[in-house]
């Protein structure tokens, strides 16, 4: 279900991603990089479908509800973070909402035993890292202007 919904999302940031215009002769434009979040959107998407197919083909019986409710549990809040991000990106800038999204997002996704003091140190030093590595990757290297909110100046 979660598949089917996500290929359709996919579908339409495609649709919408046909709205941009192209200025300039550049390969790397505008519309560069939601064509390859959609085709990526869609491509894991669709391997989710197969998969989540071959589960219920296989496992007649049914799965375990805890473990059907931790998944969703995760989804949903994932969900939230996601929408966070998107609000909190503009006021915050985009460096510290990804590393806080990512942090955060670390911690909603790993096992109970990635949670110690030792993995927390490791997910701010990764977030903070990956967070700057991707403002400079699209800043200097895509020439996509990000909001850099609180850290302008």
């Amino acid at each position: 279900m979660i598949g089917v919904f996500f290929l359709l999302l996919s579908g339409g940031y495609y649709l919408e991603s046909l709205k941009i215009v192209e200025a300039g002769t550049s390969v790397v434009g505008p519309g560069f990089l939601p064509g390859v979040v959609t085709v990526l959107m869609a491509l894991l998407s669709i391997a989710l479908i197969v998969k989540s197919l071959k589960t219920i083909v296989t496992d007649a019986t049914g799965s375990d509800k805890k473990t059907k409710a931790i998944n969703l549990k995760t989804v949903a809040l994932t969900g939230v973070l996601i929408l966070a991000f998107v609000l909190l990106m503009e006021p915050l800038g985009f460096i510290p909402t990804a590393a806080l999204y990512l942090f955060v997002q670390f911690n909603v996704a790993v096992p109970k035993s990635h949670k110690t003091l030792r993995h927390q140190v490791y997910h701010v030093v990764a977030a903070i890292v990956v967070a700057i590595a991707i403002n400079y990757l699209f800043v200097h290297g895509f020439d996509v202007l990000l909001p850099q909110g609180i850290l302008e100046g």
